[in-house]
């Protein structure tokens, strides 16, 4: 009776290795680290206008895509400061009424120094080697006077 119902059942799957998968993810489990043992990045900088005035007031948002993930204003003296989190921003933008908005790329920038430009203009980005996790950044704006539009209408 065996005989026939291991004939019926057939052979058993053989596992040459069983504690090769487990050892390959225990490995990778302990390379990987946990997203809350990963620092914030905290963004800070100055905000001017083209003569070097600081501008009070300012409002500063760090963006991902169209989702706004921090957002601050300018103090007294122009400084602002975002804390971000691990994965951070792709981008921060400064605005002013009465200034031209500027725009500073973060993608993949290094802790150091970037300068931000009003969007469209050349010069938007000087950071330092971009293969190095950023923890701390400084992003200065220099926001241009908006240009003026007037409309005039005539009927008659």
């Amino acid at each position: 009776m065996a005989g026939s119902l291991r004939a019926l059942v057939g052979r058993p799957p053989r596992v040459r290795f069983p504690y090769l998968s487990l050892s390959a993810l225990a490995l990778w489990a302990a390379a990987v680290p946990p997203a809350a043992a990963q620092a914030p990045v905290v963004v800070t900088g100055l905000v001017t206008d083209a003569s070097g005035g600081v501008l009070p007031g300012a409002a500063v948002e760090a963006l991902r895509g169209l989702r706004v993930l921090a957002a601050t204003s300018t103090g007294a003296d122009g400084r602002y400061r975002l804390e971000l989190p691990p994965a951070g921003a792709e981008r921060v933008t400064a605005r002013l009424a009465g200034f031209a908005p500027a725009a500073v790329d973060l993608a993949g920038a290094a802790a150091g120094t970037v300068t931000g430009a009003p969007r469209g203009r050349p010069g938007a980005a000087g950071r330092t080697d971009p293969g190095v996790a950023a923890e701390t950044v400084t992003a200065d704006f220099r926001l241009d006077l908006a240009p003026l539009n007037d409309t005039v209408v005539v009927t008659a």
